[in-house]
């Protein structure tokens, strides 16, 4: 029992562990979801406001700014209206929505490390041709102009890499008409580099795991202690007698069954002893239950004490009815034996000087018997053979 309880034990705490390593995975997996979800939405983000940058840049026909030894026109801008001289001290210089992107991803880059550009697989400008990722996913808008991103890592750090298809609309036409694009068409994208911040709290979930699946094997290990402690006295409840302290007719049932079949099995000797205490009811009537009591525990442990090997079973068959189970015992032992336990008995005194004394009829198993039930009705008839020829002695059938 003990076996079955700590095996059953252990695999309810393995079952436990593994909805518990689950519940990580599915959590971790959550965490990563989150965080991709985050990511890309700080990214379209980002990409809204530089796309609402260069409409308004497009809108305007592209806007001015002075140029000085840090800002140089852009050279691959061919309009002849591209340098405006105001005097001798200012000129100005026109930045078209490309051009102002890439000034922008150069602030954004110097403060807080985003970077983000055009590129496409015709550009004007050799620099804004696509890298291999960035070539992947202008292979990958060809087929479906939606945009995506991932994580990779740069280095040994991780960032968030997002692109957008770029569609050509009127104001681009104007610099890429000549490369045969038409209004609608997808000419490149924008590329976003992040160096996203937000990590998995790894520790704080493995952490988190751990001390669910320690206090759960806990909880299970003493729940099931305790189940299996009081399923241990419900059976012990079940199989003892509670005033005696000796096993119950129920128990004396059982190992007469299992005894029975192995002695058959085996060809081995097999003796039963059933004993009775002489006019009990009359000892009862006149001393009161509770002395009474005190008399039946009193028989049961001295009847205990006689039996000294350990598979000998000595039970209370009902009222003041006591029986002797002998594994590998025949007639003639256990004839003995009741009468060492009849004398022990009898020897027995109360405070009072009372004595009592039994009755006893024995019987061995033989092949006349063909249940354990025979052999019982043989030795209630030695009993009541006891008791008809004076009581206080052992007979045997």
């Amino acid at each position: 029992m003990i076996w079955k309880t700590k095996k059953f034990s252990a695999l309810v705490c393995l079952g436990w562990v593994m909805l518990v390593i689950a519940a990580f995975f599915m959590r971790y997996e959550k965490s990563r979801d989150e965080r991709e979800r985050l990511a890309l939405a700080a990214a379209r983000h980002l990409t809204g406001m530089i796309t609402v940058t260069r409409a308004w840049n497009a809108g305007h026909g592209g806007l001015y700014a002075p140029v000085t030894p840090a800002f140089q026109p852009n050279s691959y801008i061919s309009d002849r209206m591209r340098d405006i001289q105001v005097n001798d001290q200012l000129t100005l210089t026109r930045i078209n929505p490309a051009f102002m992107t890439r000034q922008l991803s150069d602030i954004a880059a110097g403060e807080n490390g985003v970077r983000f550009r055009i590129t496409s697989t015709r550009p004007l400008r050799p620099n804004n041709r696509p890298n291999e990722l960035e070539k992947r996913y202008l292979e990958f808008f060809e087929q479906s102009a939606v945009d995506k991103g991932e994580f990779i890592l740069e280095g040994n750090k991780e960032v968030y890499f997002y692109m957008t298809p770029l569609v050509t609309d009127s104001s681009c036409l104007e610099c890429h008409a000549k490369q045969g694009y038409s209004e609608g068409d997808i000419r490149g994208g924008i590329s976003i580099m992040i160096p996203f911040l937000m990590k998995i709290p790894l520790y704080f979930l493995l952490s988190w795991h751990l001390a669910m699946a320690v206090c759960g094997v806990v909880i299970i290990h003493l729940g099931i202690h305790k189940l299996s402690h009081a399923y241990d006295t419900i059976e012990h409840l079940a199989t003892i007698d509670e005033l005696t302290g000796i096993p119950n007719r129920r128990s004396f049932m059982a190992a007469m069954d299992v005894e029975y079949k192995q002695s058959f099995r085996d060809k081995t000797d097999l003796s039963l002893v059933m004993c009775d205490i002489d006019f009990f009811k009359k000892y009862n009537d006149t001393w009161g239950h509770s002395e009474g009591d005190r008399c039946l525990t009193t028989v049961a442990q001295t009847i205990q004490s006689v039996l000294k090997r350990p598979h000998d079973l000595c039970s209370r068959y009902g009222g003041e009815e006591f029986v002797l189970l002998l594994p590998g015992t025949d007639l003639k032992g256990a004839v003995t034996i009741a009468e060492q336990v009849r004398l022990a008995v009898e020897k027995q005194r109360d405070a009072s000087g009372r004595t009592v004394t039994l009755s006893l009829g024995a019987a061995a198993l033989d092949a006349s018997q063909s249940s354990p039930e025979d052999l019982i009705k043989k030795a209630d008839a030695a009993l009541y053979k006891a008791k008809k020829n004076g009581r206080n002695q052992v007979q045997y059938e």
